[in-house]
């Protein structure tokens, strides 16, 4: 790997932790999540919308522990999910995709956290609106 690919990995692993860090904030509003989000504005703003809703979000945090870039617009990355700083789900593995320029969560990542709460106990069951 040459300087400047290392060096490009890097600030593109820095770019994918700032966005998966502000999508998983409580701080964030929908509004801007919706940026951070592959199809956030499109296909994926009904599966957003059931995500927001959830009580849990208010509560949780991301922390990537690792991002790896099988290519040039894809980036899998390895993070922890915490409630009130506990952490719950630890090693979980998601995607971050670069369009036009900037990275975002994939969609894929956040059907698969939503599929994850579905199974849990008083969670809802059916379809995911956005996810397929």
């Amino acid at each position: 790997m040459s300087v400047s690919s290392a060096g490009a990995q890097s600030s593109d692993a820095a770019a994918v932790t700032r966005v998966w860090q502000s999508f998983f904030s409580k701080d964030t509003p929908i509004g801007q999540k919706e940026k951070l989000l592959q199809n956030g504005t499109t296909t994926m703003k009904p599966a957003l919308q059931a995500f927001a809703a959830d009580p849990r979000v208010g509560q949780a945090s991301a922390t990537v522990q690792k991002v790896t870039f099988p290519d040039a617009s894809d980036a899998d990355v390895t993070y922890s999910i915490s409630l009130n700083g506990t952490v719950m789900m630890g090693g979980m593995a998601g995607k971050a995709v670069k369009q036009n320029g900037g990275w975002l969560v994939s969609d894929s990542t956040l059907c698969g956290l939503l599929q994850l709460a579905a199974a849990q106990p008083g969670g809802s069951s059916g379809v995911i609106p956005g996810c397929s």
